[in-house]
């Protein structure tokens, strides 16, 4: 583990990513103590619980977007006349009806 700028610990996977690392900063020789290694430990340090959540609600929406996709392919497709159509025909009837009764006749 090195410790980051921001003074969190970093632990790295493998030791070959810690290399490429260490490389990456310039340093070429360094010391390794492993007597306090615990792998146990160090799995459960990496664990992050939060991922499969999270995970798990991407999957979650993708399967929502498909499904709401789906239903807009559905309703497009559908050449019935749908209840606001019905209902609006029946508003501008309606309108068209006390339009006429509120003009006076042209006799």
């Amino acid at each position: 583990m090195l410790e980051a700028r921001r003074g969190h610990l970093r632990a790295f996977r493998t030791l070959e990513t810690a290399l490429r690392y260490l490389a990456g900063l310039g340093i070429e020789h360094f010391d390794v103590d492993a007597s306090g290694f615990d792998p146990e430990a160090f799995r459960k340090v990496r664990q992050r619980p939060d991922a499969a959540a999270a995970m798990r609600e991407k999957h979650d929406a993708a399967e929502h977007a498909r499904w709401f996709q789906q239903q807009v392919e559905l309703g497009l497709a559908d050449t019935r006349s749908s209840p606001l159509a019905e209902v609006m025909d029946r508003l501008e009837a309606r309108a068209r009806e006390l339009s006429r009764k509120a003009k006076p006749d042209a006799r």
